[in-house]
């Protein structure tokens, strides 16, 4: 137990004495985070506006009444996909951005 005591307190120590440059870094990588995550959400949401619209215009096309079930089902599944992973990359994004100190110490503590 004294061995653990003393490792953490060299650790603590260590990450004092780096502190303020760290945390400046992972406060601007959680910023980062968030806006390569809003991009990609919105991108995603692009994605599946423009799979909703493909699906609809699909449907009410005679030259595809052959195809236009399976067409519209599949390209309806993709946008509802799309849009779900969408929701939850823009939440995280949102979140980071809103909130970067939280995520830098989260990823500080996360740290091998």
């Amino acid at each position: 137990m004294e061995g653990l005591d003393a490792t953490l307190t060299a650790l603590i120590e260590k990450i004092s004495s780096l502190a303020p440059e760290v945390w400046a870094i992972m406060v601007k990588q959680a910023n980062a985070e968030g806006a390569s995550a809003l991009i990609f959400g919105i991108l995603l949401l692009i994605i599946a506006v423009s799979l909703a619209i493909y699906s609809s215009k699909t449907a009410q096309r005679e030259e595809y009444m052959e195809f236009k079930g399976e067409t519209v089902f599949l390209s309806g599944l993709f946008a509802v996909l799309a849009l779900c992973v969408a929701a939850i990359v823009l939440s995280d994004g949102a979140l980071k951005l809103y909130n970067p100190e939280y995520y830098a110490l989260k990823s500080l503590i996360q740290l091998p």
